[in-house]
């Protein structure tokens, strides 16, 4: 188990969105940077035991 624990405004909600987009959640416009054409997501998963898992969305 894994637990994201900080103060407010540290950024816990922003790391577990990305995640869910890199999972395939359906992103929305407000997460686009004002002045950039796109959003880019980029993750890495290291799973025991398991091949390497990578996305770049």
């Amino acid at each position: 188990m894994t637990v994201l624990t900080g103060e407010t405004g540290a950024g816990k909600s922003i790391i577990i969105d990305a995640m869910n987009m890199m999972l395939g959640a359906r992103a929305t416009t407000d997460v686009i940077r004002h002045g950039s054409p796109k959003a880019e997501i980029e993750g890495l998963f290291s799973v025991e035991n398991s091949r390497l898992l990578q996305g770049n969305f």
